[in-house]
């Protein structure tokens, strides 16, 4: 109570600062009081009193400054109050209801738009970082909405009827400011509201009302439709729920969607929002959204986010089309333009320096996207047509953009995607494919080359009358990488990773496919510090471990004394720590299938368990080695010599001793 009555009687020094616009000692003075009051919430709500009102009242006067800064300082406090109101008595509770009243009044005033200038509202701050204006509101509102939540919370049934109500009254006046800021209220509370499904039957008619009011709008300020539009995505789960009111809803995202900016704002991610949560309601719409995908320009003028976000709404429709004719016709219909926007693209980038790369880049992820997402569904084949269309225009970016790895990256993403997705279909553009990829490998030597042709192996592996043309493929991609490598290792580790990506696939379907080049680069790769890299070096090792290829056997025998040690000091020197359990597995192999027939590989083993009794090594360095031993994959293994291991780390077991068991 004294500290109460101290923090009271600084409301004068507020006063005063408030009549100079000194902002400092306002926010000081807010967040002081506000602090102590949070953390007494309980006694507030409880015991309440003369002092604990006009604290409150102290703090509801803070939330009106004109400095959102200052306001901001008491957020906290009235949302750890709203948690403690609900713990008291339903009869103190109403007085807390009217407060919490107010406050909705008064911080629906606080986030009332001021600008004028026309900006994304559902933007992240650092999209205008030359803009402090808008930073500084948009700050405001990223963290408004826990308050606006509290008063739901407290207020369930009334909130949305008060919020139409204000709608309601201000439609004379036609302020936009006024009804944008009530609408952002609206969205602010979306996740409470349909936390918990059904929402109340009340919270739903005032909602419904809510939508029709401003769907039925005239053309306003573009930042009031904006955030409308974000309303309706933010409202889609419940939309689902109510079908009735989808359809003008969808119509209404549509047209803003197709609008020219910026009232297409917010609208692409509204229309992901609804495709995704109300599929069964949207989907008869499909004919009329590929129609505006195919004949608008707005999609260009769209940012990379909302493109990508249009065509993830769109994939959502097109794979829950029950009939498979029309979904062909719809994945074509959505890929098909993204093709031409590719190429158009491309010649722009050639002809213009100025043109950016970076949209060359997003129209080649966005169609790698489409192929990705309809082969992952199941439909891929359906796209063969598509597929054959979009061959030339890769080939051509590759050749004028040969050396821009990133573009490549990019282009060979494309190239698996459509392998991936159509598979078999294009089993007659295959050579052609392959043939290509390994002339753009042979210049540029760019990794990503690799993992075009491992997709290949992957998806037509299985074709046994191509067995002859895969083993070729894999000795013309050694000729071209090792005189790439002797450069040296380390510089080259993203090659050598797909490298033996590319050769694990190749093992899958040819297991007795041996390269004795490939697996001297194995064992010498073992130190390299890409961890992708060491990862296929030992999938590729374990794969050849368990074969019963015999030329793979004698490899291990003439390259084991080098390969042991170089698995324990990879451990040792703590290159890949998440990799221990593919270095036991390939240990534990090795020594079970090739320990004692090979004299030098056995005394390979013998010297690197002798080295955990080295006084060279910590008992970190030894612990990892042991892990190596024992296995990660077998507890069972674990348990059995987990006493007997410890005996080791404190030098009281031989070596020898360990090596008696059949590990």
């Amino acid at each position: 109570r004294v500290l109460t009555q101290a923090l009271l009687s600084l409301r004068d020094l507020y006063t005063a600062a408030l009549s100079r616009n000194d902002a400092d000692i306002c926010s000081g003075l807010a967040g002081l009081v506000a602090s102590f009051a949070a953390e007494n919430s309980e006694l507030i709500a409880i015991t309440g009193g003369a002092e604990g009102q006009a604290l409150v009242a102290f703090l509801l006067d803070c939330m009106r400054n004109p400095n959102r800064d200052v306001a901001a300082e008491s957020f906290d406090f009235w949302v750890q109050l709203e948690k403690t109101v609900h713990t008291v008595p339903q009869g103190q509770k109403d007085a807390f209801k009217l407060l919490y009243r107010t406050l909705l009044g008064t911080l629906i005033e606080r986030v009332v738009c001021d600008i004028d200038e026309v900006f994304d509202a559902g933007a992240k701050e650092d999209e205008y970082e030359d803009n402090e204006e808008i930073i500084a509101f948009l700050e405001y509102r990223s963290i408004a909405p826990e308050v606006f939540q509290s008063c739901y919370r407290l207020l369930p049934e009334d909130y949305m009827r008060i919020l139409y109500e204000a709608l309601a009254a201000n439609q004379q006046a036609a302020n936009w400011r006024i009804d944008e800021a009530i609408l952002f209220a609206v969205t602010a509370v979306a996740p409470s509201v349909q936390r918990r499904p059904p929402v109340p039957v009340v919270v739903g008619q005032s909602l419904s009302q809510i939508f029709a009011y401003f769907l039925q709008t005239p053309p306003r300020h573009a930042t009031y439709h904006q955030t409308g539009v974000a309303m309706l995505g933010a409202y889609s789960k419940w939309l689902n729920a109510n079908p009735e009111i989808v359809a003008p809803v969808f119509k209404y995202t549509l047209v803003c969607l197709s609008a020219p900016a910026p009232r297409h704002y917010c609208a692409a991610r509204t229309f992901c929002q609804i495709c995704t949560e109300c599929t069964p309601a949207v989907r008869g719409h499909i004919e009329e959204v590929l129609q505006i995908w195919s004949s608008s320009g707005t999609f260009r003028d769209l940012s990379h986010y909302d493109r990508e976000k249009v065509v993830e709404g769109i994939i959502v429709i097109i794979l829950s089309l029950p009939d498979v004719s029309i979904l062909t016709i719809a994945a074509n219909a959505l890929a098909g333009p993204l093709i031409n926007c590719l190429a158009a693209s491309a010649v722009a980038v050639k002809a213009s320096s100025s043109t950016p790369v970076e949209t060359l880049i997003h129209d080649a992820k966005l169609l790698t996207t489409v192929f990705g997402r309809i082969g992952a569904g199941g439909y891929g084949e359906v796209m063969i047509a598509t597929a054959k269309n979009c061959w030339a225009t890769l080939e051509s970016i590759l050749a004028d953009n040969a050396a821009n790895e990133d573009i490549v990256k990019t282009v060979c993403d494309v190239y698996i995607a459509v392998i991936l997705a159509v598979k078999f279909e294009m089993a007659e553009q295959l050579s052609s494919v392959v043939t290509i990829i390994m002339r753009f490998y042979a210049q540029s030597h760019f990794a990503s080359y690799l993992s075009v042709l491992a997709a290949a192996v992957q998806t037509f592996g299985t074709k046994q009358e191509l067995a002859g043309a895969f083993e070729s493929l894999a000795n013309s991609v050694s000729e071209v990488t090792f005189p790439i490598l002797q450069q040296g290792l380390d510089a080259h580790t993203d090659i050598i990773g797909a490298f033996f990506e590319l050769t694990n696939q190749l093992l899958t379907f040819l297991p007795n496919f041996t390269n004795e080049n490939a697996f001297a680069l194995a064992v010498a790769s073992m130190s390299l510090p890409g961890r992708d890299a060491v990862k296929s070096v030992l999938t590729y090792l374990g794969r050849l471990a368990i074969s019963t290829n015999q030329n793979a056997q004698m490899l291990f025998f003439k390259y084991g004394g080098q390969l042991l040690p170089a698995i324990f000091n990879s451990a040792v020197n703590k290159l890949h720590a998440n990799l221990v359990h593919y270095q036991s597995e390939l240990l534990f192999t090795l020594i079970n299938g090739l320990y004692g027939t090979s004299q030098e590989m056995g005394q390979a083993l013998t010297n690197c368990v002798q080295s955990i009794q080295s006084p060279f090594l910590g008992p970190e360095d030894k612990a990892r080695i042991l892990l190596l031993l024992v296995g990660l994959k077998n507890k069972r293994r674990f348990k059995a010599m987990v006493a007997d291991m410890a005996h080791v780390l404190n030098g009281e077991m031989s070596s020898d001793v360990l090596l008696g068991y059949e590990v």
